[in-house]
């Protein structure tokens, strides 16, 4: 997993610290030196792990309806139909892919014929 930062605090330091460095008499940046002071000070900021989306979409399994299989882990996830509407996730419960709309299937709708 990632650790990400907040793009709009990761701004505001790099300002903050111009404003500072100006505030402080400097009058000229030394590249090397301030690059490496803003790397520290973005390290300071808090940091989110966030994983990567995954998508997917069911695939119909035509032999054993109502049952279709996640294309990112291939496991099965069998709903039922209700007045025609195949009542499948929006995302897989095995390996949490965002599903999207293929093969017929609508995530939650009415299936395409």
């Amino acid at each position: 997993m990632s650790a990400y930062i907040d793009l709009v605090k990761a701004k505001i330091r790099i300002k903050k610290y111009g404003k500072q460095a100006i505030d402080r008499g400097r009058k000229a940046l030394d590249p090397v030196d301030d690059i490496l002071s803003m790397v520290e000070a973005l390290d300071k900021l808090p940091t989110d792990n966030v994983e990567e989306v995954r998508h997917a979409y069911w695939k119909r399994q035509p032999s054993k309806d109502p049952e279709a299989v996640c294309s990112h882990c291939g496991r099965e996830v069998v709903y039922q139909i209700i007045d025609g509407v195949w009542e499948f996730e929006n995302f897989c419960p095995h390996c949490g892919a965002e599903m999207e709309i293929r093969g017929g299937l609508m995530n939650g709708g009415k299936e395409n014929e």
